[in-house]
C-alpha cells in the first residue's frame, strides 16, 4: 500500500525530507543562475528559432548575464506544454482537445456539454491563452459545464432556497454556499460512482490484468477516499539502458520529491483543496493504453497521470487526464528534448558531467513542481472561483531562492486573469438560474390562485372544441351536436348558436383580426363565419382539426382522410394536399413564425412540413400511441403534443429533439394549449382533470378537477388569465388565476 494512504501528515511543517528538498532546489537555482547555460537552455526548449544563438551562448564568457531564466518566457513554455495547457472540458472538468492554426502552438477548445475548457499557448508571446476558448468564445465552456451543475443541484430544496435568496441578494456569503452545495451534489455523484467501481473492482481487474502493475488492495483504498481532491500519480520513468546510470538510478528518485513538495502547499489536512499524491503507485512505467484501462476503473476520480519516456540522448514528458464526469482520458505531452546537447552545452561551460546531469534532473524535477501546481490551481478554480491559487505564492518562493520573477510572471498573470473571468462567468451563470428559480417559485405560486368562476351549459351533447377570440371577448364552442355556440367570455352569456353543420363540430378557430372562425366538422368540410358563411370542401373523411396562419391567410385541416389540406382564405381555393401520414391527422398548429406547420397523428407520429412548400422538413417519433393535440409556444422555439400514453411531449421543432416528457395524466391527454406568455402548459385529460404545467422545469403545478366527463378542449385568453376547458359533460368550465 502506498505511504501516503497510510501516513497522512498530521503538520504542515517541513519533515527532514522537505528541508533536504528544499535545499537542493536552492542549491540548483543558484548554480543555474551563476552558469553560462544558454546553449543548454535553447536546446531545451528551443522553437527551432533564433538558430545562431546556441553557439553566441555557449562561447560567452559573462556568464552572470545568462541564464535559463532571462531567456524569452516562451521557451519554457514550450517545455511545459503538458502542463500548462487545455483544462476542462465535458461537464465542467479539466482537460481539452489540443489543435493547430496559423503559426498558433497550442489553442485548445472546451465544447458540448462541458464546462472549464482552457485554451492555452500562442507563437508570438502569449504564454497561456484563456479558459473554454473557442473561436474566441472564452466564456462558453466554463459556463456550459455550470449550468449543468447548477441543474444538478435544483433538485435540493437547500440549494432552490439559496438561489431564491440569491436572486433578491447577490451577497458572497450565499454565494459561497451555493458553491459549497454544487461541490456537495459532485460529491454525492462520485460516491455513487465509486460505489459501482468498488462492485466492478474484481471483474476490470481479472479483464485487465492488472497484476504485477498496480494492487489491488490499494486501489481499492483510493477509491474509497470518496474525494473530490485532485488525483496525481507518478509512473516510474521509463528510461531506456542505454542512458546514463545516473539518470537510470536517480530521476526516479529525485522526481518522488514532488510529493513532499506538493504538501507544503496543497496539504492533506486541507479537506477542500487538497492534492494526493502517490509515487509508488505503479509497480512500472505506464503507457497510453495503461491510462484507458485505469480510467475504467477510477473515472469517477479526477485524476492526473505523469509519465516519463527518456532514451539515451531524448526526453519526453507525458500527462494524462480526466475529470470527475470526464469520458475519456485526455493527454498531453511535450517537445521531445535533446538531454544530450543540453549536457554538451554545459559542459562546455565549464561544469563536470557528473554537475551537468544533476542539473538536467534537478531541471525536470522543477518543472514537474511548476506543472503539478498549476494543474491543482486550474482545477480547484473550476470548482471554486474564490479559491487562492497557490502557484503564485510558490513561484514567490522560488523567486527568493533565485528563480526570477520574469521568468514565471506570465503565467501568474494569467492564472490571475483566468480567476477573475472565471469570478465573472459564476456571477453571471447563479445570477441567471436564480433569476429563473425565482421565476419558476413564481409561476408555481401562481397556479395556486387558478378557480373555477363559471360553468356554461347550452350544448346537448359533448364540447369537442373551444377557441378564444383575439380580443378575449367571444367564446367559440364545437359540439357533437353539430353547432357551434357564441359566448360573451367575461359574463358567460349566450350570444347565439351557429348551425350548418351536418356532424360533429370537432374544431374551431378564430382568424387573427377575430372577424371570422373557422370550423372543422366530422361532415367533411370546413366552414369560414362571419355576417355569412362559406363552406370549403376537399376532404373525403371528417375533418378533425383546422389552424390560421398568424397573416390570416392561410388556413390548414387535419382530416380522416390521412391528409392535410392548406387553403387560401381571402379566396378559399384549396393550395396544395399534403400527404404522409398513415392514419387520421387528428390535430394541427401552425407556427406563430408563420413558417411551418405541425400535424400529429394516429400513426404515432408529428411531422413538420414547410408551410410555403408543402415539403416534409422531419418527423417526430417518441409517443407510443395516438396523437390526439399538438400546439405551439408562442415564440415557436418548443411544440408540446398530448397523447393517447398517458404523456405530453414537448419538443425543438427546428431539431427535432425531444426536450422532456410530462407524465402526471392517468389516461389519454385530449388536449394541450400555452398560456400566452409561455409560461405554462395546460391539459385536458381522459382522466376528466385539467393538468397545469411548468414547460421549462416540466413540474406538474396544479390539478383543476370539476368536469365529470373527459375533458376534449382547452384554450386560454390573450391575457393569460383566463382558461377555458370543454368536456363530456356537455359543459364549457371558465378558469381563473385571480
Amino acid at each position: 500500500m502506498p505511504s501516503e494512504l497510510t501516513a497522512k501528515r498530521k503538520t504542515s511543517q517541513p519533515t527532514p525530507e522537505l528541508k533536504s528538498v528544499s535545499f537542493n532546489r536552492r542549491y540548483f537555482l543558484k548554480k543555474l543562475v551563476e552558469t553560462s547555460v544558454g546553449a543548454m537552455i535553447l536546446q531545451l526548449f528551443d522553437f527551432g528559432r533564433f538558430p545562431q544563438m546556441p553557439s553566441a551562448l555557449a562561447q560567452s564568457s559573462r556568464s552572470q548575464d545568462i541564464s535559463p531564466f532571462n531567456l524569452d518566457p516562451r521557451l519554457m513554455y514550450d517545455y511545459l506544454s503538458p502542463v500548462f495547457r487545455g483544462i476542462g472540458e465535458g461537464e465542467g472538468e479539466i482537460a481539452s482537445s489540443i489543435g493547430q492554426a496559423e503559426g498558433n502552438v497550442i489553442r485548445g477548445i472546451g465544447e458540448a456539454e462541458g464546462e472549464f475548457a482552457r485554451s492555452i499557448g500562442q507563437a508570438g508571446g502569449n504564454v497561456i491563452r484563456g479558459i473554454g476558448e473557442a473561436g474566441g468564445n472564452i466564456a462558453r465552456g466554463i459556463g456550459e459545464g455550470l449550468r449543468v451543475r447548477l441543474r444538478d443541484i435544483l433538485s435540493n430544496s437547500e440549494a432552490k432556497q439559496k438561489l431564491y435568496e440569491y436572486s433578491q441578494n447577490q451577497n458572497t456569503q450565499i454565494k459561497r454556499e451555493l458553491i459549497e452545495l454544487i461541490r456537495d451534489s459532485i460529491r454525492e455523484s462520485q460516491a455513487e460512482q465509486i460505489e459501482l467501481k468498488i462492485k466492478e473492482l474484481q471483474s476490470n481487474w481479472d479483464l485487465e490484468n492488472w497484476n504485477g502493475i498496480i494492487n489491488r488492495q490499494e486501489t481499492e483504498d483510493i477509491l474509497k477516499e470518496e474525494k473530490d481532491s485532485l488525483l496525481i500519480l507518478l509512473s516510474p520513468p521509463n528510461v531506456s539502458q542505454d542512458a546514463p546510470s545516473s539518470i537510470r538510478n536517480n530521476f526516479g528518485i529525485e522526481v518522488q520529491s514532488v510529493g513532499a513538495f506538493l504538501t507544503q502547499y496543497y496539504p492533506v489536512q486541507d479537506q477542500q483543496h487538497s492534492v494526493r499524491f502517490y509515487s509508488g503507485y505503479f509497480k512500472r512505467p505506464v503507457n497510453d493504453i495503461n491510462l484507458e484501462q485505469l480510467h475504467k476503473i477510477l473515472s469517477p476520480l479526477p485524476t492526473a497521470i505523469f509519465y516519463t519516456n527518456i532514451t539515451d540522448y531524448t526526453c519526453t514528458f507525458h500527462v494524462g487526464y480526466w475529470g470527475i464526469k470526464n469520458s475519456k482520458v485526455f493527454k498531453f505531452s511535450s517537445k521531445v528534448w535533446n538531454w544530450e546537447r543540453a549536457k554538451k552545452a554545459l559542459i562546455s561551460q565549464g561544469n563536470g558531467e557528473i554537475e551537468a546531469i544533476r542539473m538536467i534532473r534537478q531541471s525536470m524535477v522543477i518543472s514537474n513542481n511548476l506543472l503539478a501546481s498549476y494543474l491543482a490551481d486550474l482545477y480547484y478554480l473550476n470548482l471554486d472561483p474564490y479559491y487562492q491559487p497557490q502557484f503564485p505564492r510558490l513561484t514567490s518562493e522560488l523567486a527568493q531562492e533565485g528563480l526570477p520573477q520574469d521568468f514565471i510572471k506570465h503565467y501568474v498573470d494569467e492564472l490571475q486573469d483566468i480567476q477573475k473571468q472565471i469570478q465573472q462567468i459564476y456571477n453571471l451563470e447563479l445570477k441567471r438560474t436564480a433569476d429563473e428559480v425565482k421565476e419558476q417559485e413564481t409561476i408555481k405560486s401562481n397556479a395556486q390562485k387558478w378557480r373555477l368562476v363559471r360553468t356554461l351549459s347550452g350544448h346537448i351533447y359533448t364540447v369537442y372544441s373551444v377557441a378564444i377570440s383575439p380580443d378575449g371577448e367571444t367564446l367559440a364552442s364545437g359540439s357533437f351536436d353539430n353547432t357551434i355556440i357564441l359566448w360573451n367570455l367575461k359574463t358567460g352569456e349566450f350570444i347565439r348558436t351557429l348551425t350548418g353543420h351536418l356532424n360533429t363540430v370537432k374544431s374551431v378557430v378564430f382568424t387573427p383580426t377575430g372577424q371570422t372562425l373557422a370550423s372543422g366538422s366530422w361532415d367533411s368540410t370546413i366552414k369560414l363565419w362571419n355576417l355569412k358563411f362559406y363552406t370549403l370542401t376537399g376532404h373525403s373523411n371528417y375533418v378533425c382539426s383546422v389552424a390560421i396562419s398568424p397573416d390570416g391567410e392561410t388556413l390548414a385541416s387535419g382530416s380522416y382522410d390521412n391528409t392535410i389540406k392548406l387553403w387560401n382564405l381571402k379566396t378559399r381555393q384549396l393550395l396544395r394536399t399534403l400527404t404522409g401520414h398513415s392514419n387520421t391527422v387528428y390535430s394541427v398548429a401552425i407556427n406563430p413564425d408563420g413558417e411551418t406547420l405541425a400535424s400529429g397523428s394516429l400513426d404515432n407520429t408529428i411531422k413538420i412540413w414547410n408551410l410555403k412548400t408543402g415539403l416534409l422538413l422531419r418527423t417526430l417519433k417518441g409517443h407510443s400511441d395516438w396523437l390526439m393535440s399538438v400546439v405551439f409556444s408562442p415564440d415557436g422555439e418548443t411544440l408540446a403534443s398530448g397523447s393517447n400514453d398517458d404523456t405530453i411531449k414537448l419538443w425543438n421543432p427546428k431539431t427535432g429533439k425531444l426536450l422532456r416528457t410530462l407524465v402526471g395524466h392517468s389516461n389519454d391527454v385530449n388536449s394541450v394549449a400555452f398560456s400566452r406568455d409561455g409560461r405554462m402548459i395546460a391539459s385536458g385529460g381522459e382522466d376528466t382533470t385539467v393538468k397545469l404545467w411548468n414547460p421549462k422545469t416540466g413540474e406538474l403545478l396544479r390539478t383543476l378537477e370539476g368536469h365529470s366527463s373527459p375533458v376534449y378542449s382547452i384554450a386560454f385568453s390573450p391575457d393569460g388569465h383566463t382558461l377555458v376547458s370543454g368536456s363530456g359533460d356537455k359543459t364549457i368550465k371558465i378558469w381563473q388565476d385571480s
